[in-house]
Order: C-alpha cells, then structure tokens, then sequence
C-alpha cells in the first residue's frame, strides 16, 4: 500500500508461501489486526500527517509532470484521495492511482487533471483489458489526437473491450491492436470511424492478419492511376476479385472505407481455397497458387501471409454456414467462429460453463439459452467484472486492508480543519526556514569564528565549550525572529481557524521541534568530562514549550540529547533539548526523566510513563543490559 508501515497478516522473516499456500497464508487474527489497526489510523494526529503526506506527493506529481503550482497540487490530492478511497473496493490502489494521473499527463502533453471517476475507469480498464497504465493513457492520447474528449474516450474504449470480449477475441491483444492503430483514424477514413476501425482490427486479428498491409494499399491508391493500374493486374488474372478489378471502386474505398478494401481483399484470396472432403482440411490448387501470388505482389503483402488469411478465411465461412437457420444471432455466430473448431467437417465449440457441443445441428433450446448468458457475462461492466474477479480472501482482507489504509486520508483531505492545519503549518514553516537560514547562514559571523577558533585550537575544552555557547546565542537570535503567529494571521484569510490562534497546541502534539538550546553548568562540566575522558553520565534533559500542552506527540521528538557519546566515539555535547513552540511563548516544564527503575509502580501507572516518554523503554533495557549489550539479570 501507498503509505502501508508495515504488513498485514505476514510474517517478514519467514518463507514466502507458494502454490496454494499462497492463497490460504492468512492467520486467524489478520481480520482483527485489520481492525485494529483502521482504529489506530483514525486518530487526529495520523490523519494530519497521511494528508500532509499526500499533499506532498500531489505537488511532487504536479510538478514533475505538469510543472504547475498549489491550485493544481490541491485538485490532484482532492481527486485522487476520493478516487482511492472509492475504488479499494475494486482492488484499485493509491498508487494505480498516481501511475494513471502520470502516464496521461506523459501522452497528453498539457495539463490534465483526470476526475474521480475518470481515475477509476482508467485504472480498471487497464486492469481489465491486461494493459499497462502507460499503454492505456497512449490509447486515450490516440483518440484526442482525432478530437475526442476524455470521457468520450474512456467510454469508446469500453466499448471496445466489450465488443473483443463479446467476438470471443484476446482482449489485451485486441485492445493493443486499437491502440497501435487509432491514429489511423485522422489520416484515413474508416465506415462509422472509430466502429468501422475496430472491425477491421477485429477480423484482421481473428485471421491473424495486419491490418497495415491494406492500409499501405489504400494509401498507394489515392491515386488515380494506381487505382486503375491495380485494377487491370486483378483483371488480368481472373477468378472472383470481386470490387479489386473496378478502379473506381478501388479509389472509393481507399478514400471512404480502408476496412472495407481489407475485406475485398480477404474475399478474393479466400475464392482460392477448396475444402478437401476427405481429408478434413482446406487446400489452394497449384493453379489458385500462381493466382494468388500475383495477388500478393498487386496488394504488396506476402505470399505466405495472404494464403494463411485465405484458409482461416475459408475455415471461418463454413463455420458461419453450418450455422444458418439454427438460431444464432449475428453476434453469436461472430463468437462462434472465432471460439470454435472444424473437426471432420464438424463444428464443434467448449466453452466455459458450457457443456461441449460436438454438432452444431444438435445444439438445444437450453443450450442457446445459456450461450446467451454467456454473452450478457461478457458485457458487463468493468466494475462488475473486477468485483467478479476478485476472490473471496481479496474481498475480505485485502480490499478490507486498502479501503482501513484510505480512511485516514478520506478524512483528512475531506475536513476544511485539516486543510486550514496544513495550509497554516506551511506559512508556519515558511517562516521558520527564513529565521533560520538568516541566523545561521553567512550572517552568523559569531558561529563561524568560534568554529574557526576551535579548529585552530585542535577541538580544545576551552574552544569547544566557547563553541557551543555560540551555537546557543545564534539559535536564541532564530528564536527571537521568528513569529509564526503574524505570520499566519498575515498570510491565511479570516476563515482558516487558525487565523488568530496560530497552530502551537496542535502542532506540538503531532511534531516535536526544538524551541530553544541552554548551555547550563552542568551541561559544561560534563562536555569536559567528555573532553578529558574523565567519565560522567549524561544530565538530565529538560524542556519548555510555549504549545500549552504536554503530549505523547510532542515529547516523542524532545527530550533527546544532542550527545552522550561515550568518549571512545568522540567528544560531543550533551545540551537541553526543548519541543518547538510554534509561537515561542509561555511555557510547561516535561520530564524526560525515566523516574525510579526499582520504585513500586501499578500497571495504569506504567502504561502512562511510557507514552508520555519515549526513552522510558530504553532505559530500562540499558538498566538491564551490561555492556556487552546481553541481558543481565
């Protein structure tokens, strides 16, 4: 998943599953974990920072593919949040989702932001047909290239997927076929365009054909004299050339109807074929062979490629008459002939679900009827087909796990508090990297001589500790420039709630920065101890925040030295560290201190500790651990 932290019902260190396992390596408790943790999601604190999460990909996406600015990022995290959290449903994820917004706005080359329902039919369609985003995207890219809109795309395109499902066809090669061709249509005229186009992919792919030996044709008799010098070679040679021996005809049909050039073209080189009766198979005469050589030079395709048309043109033919006057729609005998085969002058076709039909002329009353079914299957929709296909363990554990990973964001990108928080925490931000980069840039000439000095000095006690006092007065001088609150009231409008309140008290519980850097006595006594390998412990860190509130959030990034190397890795510095005050204001004391290891402590008591401490378990492990880092009981 797109911001998955860990896996759901797997085991990282154990052998990946194979075979059926595959499929049954689901424990007892994946359900319950998936429950558990959609609840852990759905705190305010995780929201905020999956949306802050989200937005930052949406404006990556948005810059990298369209080189556009905020409104762009806002709309693209918008839809694309709506979209995921919709299509989990479907097997579609958030980043099907990214992938389709990038590989249309690779094809288009202008800026498109695809709706949420666009997104998810891209992405199913992809799915479905067995194409790559990218291949689809270049689909959509075809048909805007003859003036077709997105969703005027999408649906055609849906339509063709049905249709090759329907014919009985390979959708994804069908599918592939259209798309290496679409761009025929604002070159040559097809009969009913985008219909007429797919037709002809259609019985080309059935035969086995390509399509670009009749296009080069057409293309060549665009002139009036290729028309009527083609048409006297097909005249010459005889036997039913049907419309290829008209050069009026010929020119008609290159300049209106390519696909109907490719029939009369499969037409002619299927009068050669005869069907062997007691053989079972189709043969070309020694005569029909000559014939249809000349044939292969006049419409400039192979010899080998237009006698293999002719027979499974041939193959088809009687499979269509032997189904007159039994009942079949047009529909149906098309499925047919492509589904079935010609066993001893039999048609015989298995279908799935179906039982085998060994004799066209015996098929029953129940049988047409669950043919019919069989079709209405194959029309369905692409989220009727991906529902469908979609086992049960999908349906239940991993659509269930997608749509709990979506909630957060859903929430968060659907709450104007949320968007106020981000947009405030941005100005925030703003704000604090132009304070800093002013106090520690080229400006801080008192941070620059003291490093100076302590280099010169060889990393000196003197020096150093000179050092880290100049550290505290440039970073005291930050603190001091810095007022995010003006800065949010200037630069947010009056109904961002946090226009007038600023965003301390909830920034302090989801981000832990350091407000302010104390180098105290006790702080300078253990730096020489550390400098002269006299030992000493680390002091106890302390801190102060203007946030107002005392959380697990925030105390989750104070509270940390800044040193406490033992002197074998190096002398640093063991300084105060303090959560962020966003407004640099008041104050409230946090103890980081682990407390009492052997003190007498209830279980409420304990839990508490622990989540307003993040170091509490660490010390307990050092207490317990000896050097060697093994257990010491």
């Amino acid at each position: 998943m797109f911001f998955e932290e860990s896996g759901i019902g797997t085991d990282s260190g154990a052998a990946k599953p194979v075979g059926l396992g595959r499929a049954t390596d689901i424990d007892a408790g994946t359900l319950k974990k998936i429950s558990k943790d959609m609840v852990s999601s759905m705190v305010p604190p995780t929201i905020i920072r999956r949306t802050m999460q989200l937005q930052q990909l949406s404006y990556e996406l948005v810059r990298e593919s369209m080189g556009q600015t905020k409104i762009f990022g806002e709309a693209m995290m918008d839809n694309i949040a709506n979209a995921a959290f919709e299509s989990a449903q479907y097997g579609l994820t958030l980043d099907d989702h990214f992938e389709t917004q990038k590989s249309i706005n690779e094809v288009m080359q202008r800026n498109t932001i695809l709706t949420e329902e666009e997104s998810i039919q891209m992405g199913l369609l992809a799915r479905n047909a067995g194409l790559t985003n990218a291949e689809l995207a270049e689909m959509v890219g075809g048909f805007d290239s003859i003036g077709v809109g997105m969703q005027d795309a999408l649906d055609k395109i849906s339509g063709l997927e049905k249709q090759a499902r329907t014919y009985g066809l390979n959708v994804g090669q069908f599918m592939k076929n259209i798309s290496g061709n679409i761009k025929l249509l604002s070159g040559y005229n097809f009969k009913n365009g985008v219909e007429g186009l797919s037709k002809m992919v259609a019985r080309a792919q059935s035969l086995r054909m390509d399509i670009n030996a009749s296009v080069k044709l057409s293309e060549d008799l665009l002139s009036p004299e290729k028309a009527i010098e083609t048409a006297a070679g097909f005249q010459m040679l005889g036997g039913a050339v049907g419309d290829l021996g008209d050069p009026f005809k010929l020119l008609h049909m290159a300049q209106n109807d390519v696909g109907g050039l490719q029939d009369a073209i499969i037409g002619m080189a299927e009068s050669a074929v005869v069907f062997n009766e007691k053989t079972g198979e189709f043969d070309i005469p020694v005569t029909e062979m000559y014939r249809l050589r000349e044939a292969a030079k006049l419409t400039g395709m192979e010899y080998t490629e237009l006698a293999s048309t002719a027979i499974k043109s041939a193959e088809r033919t009687t499979k269509v008459d032997m189904m007159e006057g039994l009942g079949f729609t047009e529909e149906q005998k098309e499925m047919l002939a492509n589904l079935s085969d010609l066993d001893q002058g039999k048609v015989t076709f298995d279908i799935p679900g179906f039982e085998k039909i060994t004799d066209f002329s015996e098929i029953s009353e129940g049988q047409l009827r669950k043919l019919e079914d069989y079709q209405r299957e194959m029309g369905k929709s692409d989220k009727e087909i991906a529902l469908d296909q979609s086992s049960f363990l999908d349906k239940q554990v991993k659509f269930l796990s997608e749509i709990s990973s979506q909630l957060a964001l859903i929430t968060g990108v659907n709450n104007d508090g949320t968007r106020d928080l981000i947009e405030a925490g941005g100005v925030s931000a703003e704000e604090y990297n132009r304070g800093f980069t002013e106090a520690f840039g080229g400006q801080s000439k008192e941070l620059n001589d003291a490093m100076q000095k302590t280099l010169e000095e060889g990393l000196s006690e003197t020096s150093m500790i000179e050092f880290m006092k100049a550290f505290e007065n440039t970073y005291s001088t930050f603190v001091d420039t810095v007022n995010t609150e003006e800065a949010v009231r200037n630069r947010t409008d009056e109904d961002n709630i946090f226009h007038e309140r600023g965003i301390a008290d909830v920034f302090a519980q989801i981000f832990g920065m350091p407000a302010s850097i104390s180098i105290d006595e006790e702080t300078i006594e253990h730096l020489r101890q550390v400098i002269t390998g006299t030992g000493g412990g680390t002091p106890s860190a302390s801190a102060s925040s203007a946030a107002g509130a005392s959380s697990a959030g925030a105390s989750s990034a104070a509270g940390a030295s800044l040193g406490g190397a033992s002197p074998a890795t190096g002398p640093t510095a063991a300084v105060t560290v303090d959560p962020m005050s966003m407004t640099v204001a008041g104050s409230v004391t946090l103890d980081v201190n682990t407390g009492s290891l052997n003190s007498v402590i209830n279980e409420d008591a304990l839990v508490t500790m622990i989540l307003n401490n993040p170091t509490f378990i660490p010390s307990i492990e050092s207490a317990l651990n000896d050097a060697n880092n093994t257990y010491n009981a």
